[in-house]
């Protein structure tokens, strides 16, 4: 048998063909133009194809147009194969929800990409049924193509958008650090303050039926509240939450006192944080806070306030006239969700929390009154109970988290890493639980993370569909708000009757310890009111007298009642 001759590497046959990369697009173009007519030759050529390259893509021209109809990039290149239709509706679901956390600041790794597209897939698997039986084990070979072919790059900077400048990030903190060091600020006198959006009042969207989603009351809710938030880089001390809301006076808020809610109430049209608000809560807020801080620990009153570039600028503050020296410093514009701390975690692990928060709370009710459903409980979940969950949600933030999240733009402070996909990932899983106690078996943690995926949302459409807490008129804001009056004889009234209580508490109970340490810590808590009494008492002690002591007949009752009003007003 004579041997092969060796090739001297010259003749065109001998060179490595190079398969070339078709995209879908391309692919589509051929079948449309071999479909309108033109031969197969023609088109061929025309895009320089093999004629049995051309041939293998028309006879898959019905996966190639169903692929088309699933895929969310045409630009991608489909090489030797069209992969099955649920891959492509995955990828497809998985780029919008990747997109969709950029957006919103939300955390994003590898790990929770490869988690979500499982997730996806084993859904968009089970719908179609035995028509895909291919598995897919999410790994990182298919995670780095898919990162290409949707053009996905930095996945591991929380919140970070394509429009961040990158460049000017990199410089701040350098900016930063001589800013600290000509002023000598130490942690706990450097300060982050910014916004997010919160969608108060929003279940997940299969925790309701068919029916309750038809009822004008339990529509997707979209009303919202801008939540400012704050702390100083050591995490030692919050600054009380400012809450812009699109009413000045909701209906559920009306008699109440702004002044004695746990978070600072401001109004807008569009709940948007304004100048003016800024202006205000820094002068009649925040230098307050701080200098109250440095007083009791010892610091020479001052601060470093630094604030994203949508808050303001320098102009805004230069006059305004402060308690304490304050230095204010803004991230350059398109840096926040790269640098800033509140953004890198902080503000979806309060989110987390509030959702969690929310679900305790329609549990509790829902066990202590089994007459009422989960569905009027949550109808009757109103700005006020918002309010209360925004003020424990925001306390249950710890110092560890505020502390770990300055790394990036002050990379010298010495502070621990706090993982936060793990502690939102944790949360979820608690709500998805409480969920499923509630009644609402199809609720999945996909659910739960869909919801706080979209907890952020700063659309600015006017609340529809929900007639509880619905954008008031100028007339409704005009009407006077009933004043609440706390009567003398309301508050005696009320105060013998919690006595009376906590004696047959004590009576009754066989554990005298645990009856007295209740007594006691009631007591203690009512003293503010019964001081109100006395200081009554000692303004008015005959009328008073008259009011609550003599039962006299009706004539003088009438009389002795002007006597209390009196004192009243």
């Amino acid at each position: 048998m004579s041997s092969k001759r060796p090739s001297d590497g010259s003749g065109a046959s001998e060179k490595k063909i190079q398969r070339k990369s078709i995209s879908l697009e391309r692919k589509i173009e051929i079948i449309k133009r071999v479909e309108a007519g033109e031969t197969k030759s023609e088109v061929a050529r025309s895009f320089g194809l093999a004629q049995s390259t051309l041939k293998s893509i028309l006879n898959q021209a019905d996966r190639v147009k169903a692929s088309v109809h699933n895929s969310s990039n045409l630009t991608a290149a489909k090489v030797t194969r069209i992969r099955s239709s649920v891959m492509e509706k995955m990828e497809n679901m998985l780029s919008v929800w990747v997109d969709n956390m950029i957006q919103h600041n939300m955390p994003l790794s590898q790990a929770l990409i490869m988690q979500k597209a499982l997730s996806l897939f084993d859904h968009l698997k089970a719908q179609a049924g035995e028509e895909s039986s291919k598995t897919f084990v999410a790994s990182r070979g298919w995670f780095e193509k898919f990162k290409k072919r949707n053009k996905i790059s930095n996945i591991r900077i929380l919140g970070e958008s394509a429009s961040a400048d990158i460049k000017a990030a990199a410089e701040f903190p350098a900016a930063l650090k001589a800013v600290i060091e000509r002023g000598k600020y130490s942690p706990n006198l450097v300060f982050n303050v910014s916004e997010t959006a919160l969608f108060w009042k929003r279940l997940p969207s299969r925790a309701l039926s068919e029916e309750e989603k038809d009822a004008a009351d339990l529509k997707a809710v979209k009303d919202r509240l801008t939540v400012v938030l704050g702390s100083n880089a050591s995490g030692n001390i919050k600054l009380k939450p400012l809450v812009v809301y699109h009413s000045e006076t909701p209906k559920h808020m009306r008699g109440f006192s702004k002044l004695t809610l746990p978070v600072i109430w401001k109004s807008n049209k569009k709940a948007w944080v304004t100048t003016d608000m800024v202006n205000d809560w820094i002068v009649n807020h925040f230098c307050p806070v701080v200098q109250c801080y440095c007083t009791e620990y010892g610091f020479k009153p001052k601060a470093l306030l630094i604030l994203d570039s949508s808050m303001g600028n320098l102009s805004n503050f230069d006059s305004l006239q402060t308690c304490i020296p304050l230095e204010v410093l803004f991230f350059p514009p398109n840096t926040a969700s790269l640098l800033q701390p509140l953004d890198q975690g902080v503000f979806a692990v309060f989110k987390a929390y509030y959702l969690r928060c929310m679900f305790s709370q329609i549990l509790e009710v829902n066990r202590n009154n089994k007459q009422f459903s989960v569905r009027e409980i949550w109808k009757d979940y109103n700005i006020m109970k918002a309010i209360d969950n925004v003020k424990i949600s925001w306390a249950e933030v710890n110092s560890h988290y505020l502390s770990s999240v300055w790394r990036k733009v002050w990379p010298d402070l010495e502070n621990d890493f706090f993982e936060v996909e793990s502690e939102i990932l944790a949360i979820a899983t608690e709500v998805e639980h409480l969920a499923k106690l509630l009644g609402f078996e199809e609720v999945t943690l996909d659910d739960v993370q869909e919801l706080l995926d979209n907890s952020g949302d700063t659309s600015n459409e006017d609340p529809q569909g929900f007639p509880e807490e619905k954008v008031e008129s100028k007339d409704d804001e005009k009407e006077p708000a009933p004043e609440r009056i706390l009567t003398t004889k309301v508050l005696s009234d009320c105060l013998a009757e919690i006595s009376h209580a906590l004696e047959v508490l004590s009576e009754n109970d066989p554990d005298c310890e645990r009856s007295c340490s209740v007594k006691r810590t009631v007591l203690q808590a009512m003293d503010c009111y019964s001081e109100m009494l006395q200081d009554r008492k000692k303004a008015c002690p005959a009328n008073l007298e008259v009011f609550l002591e003599k039962p006299n007949p009706q004539p003088q009752e009438s009389q002795s009642g002007s006597s209390a009003n009196l004192c009243n007003s």
